[in-house]
């Protein structure tokens, strides 16, 4: 977020490294609990978090925030492997 795949339009410029550090350990805290609780209630879970979906140029718009063209069709794939198997 502080510095996006295009740093001369930075998305969040008053970010420091010290945020970044704490919001990183909330989110993996966070998607701890989404997968025991996934796993709990049987529940289907699309992680993202490990993907460069968020973080690839050739997948962002010029925000360095959202996906693309490209990065929702990448989105839409790994939902699609998720769920599959229950399509059938």
């Amino acid at each position: 977020m502080a510095a996006p795949p295009n740093p001369a339009k930075p998305a969040f410029t008053s970010t420091t490294a010290d945020d970044l550090a704490h919001m990183s350990a909330h989110i993996t805290a966070y998607n701890e609990i989404i997968r025991r609780k996934a796993a709990e209630y049987n529940a289907v879970s699309v992680d993202f978090h490990d993907t460069d979906i968020f973080t690839n140029p050739a997948t962002l718009y010029d925000d360095g925030n959202h996906p693309n063209s490209s990065g929702y069709e990448q989105v839409a794939q790994i939902w699609f492997a998720a769920l599959e198997p229950y399509l059938k």
